[in-house]
């Protein structure tokens, strides 16, 4: 286990955020800001699928996977969920939310993102968890995820271990975290370094 370090499996709850690379129809300002790019490094589908996540399962568990639109239409959130060792079930959305209560209205070429999936998998016998297919969530700085997303997790696996990839340095009570985004672009590095160095 070094690739997780220093990730202590097994967990029955795995929360993963990686870090999609994708194209878009202008580079305009992409590295000062208004993409991915200007905020951590991005990985090729490859080498996501190639992450060892399935050290960090016992028998059973969930996986919730952080993902785009485009992602899920093309399969690839699918490809990389089973290439970990999951079976993707179903999906839930976060209805991205202002300070004031509106809905956010992102950028899109054919769809204005205002909500973000989750692909819900699952490995073995994870039995039922009734997370609800739709909530909503405070959208705040690039790329972070809600904290009411992991408030309604923690409470539907009391007891359960969990793991929070990619987490961006943010600390969550109940996941243990690993990787950063806004300030890990050398957590990035390495993972991509090892998966390549391998044979």
């Amino acid at each position: 286990m070094t690739v997780f370090a220093p990730l202590v499996p097994p967990y029955e709850v795995v929360v993963a955020d990686p870090p999609w690379r994708f194209s878009t129809w202008s580079q305009t300002n992409q590295d000062i800001g208004k993409g991915a790019v200007a905020h951590y490094s991005l990985m090729i589908l490859e080498a996501i699928k190639e992450l060892p996540v399935a050290e960090l399962l016992g028998q059973h568990g969930f996986l919730f996977l952080w993902t785009t639109g485009w992602a899920m239409a093309t399969g690839q959130a699918h490809e990389v969920a089973r290439a970990w060792g999951f079976e993707p079930k179903t999906e839930a959305v976060w209805i991205k939310r202002t300070a004031s209560g509106k809905v956010r209205v992102g950028t899109g070429y054919i769809a204005r993102s205002m909500h973000e999936p989750i692909l819900i998998c699952t490995k073995g016998k994870s039995g039922r968890l009734g997370f609800p297919s739709m909530f909503d969530g405070l959208a705040r700085e690039h790329s972070r995820k809600p904290d009411e997303f992991y408030a309604r997790l923690a409470a539907l696996t009391p007891g359960a271990r969990r793991c929070d990839l990619f987490s961006g340095g943010v600390e969550r009570t109940g996941f243990d975290g690993w990787g950063g985004k806004h300030a890990g672009r050398t957590a990035r590095r390495n993972v991509v370094t090892q998966i390549e160095a391998s044979p």
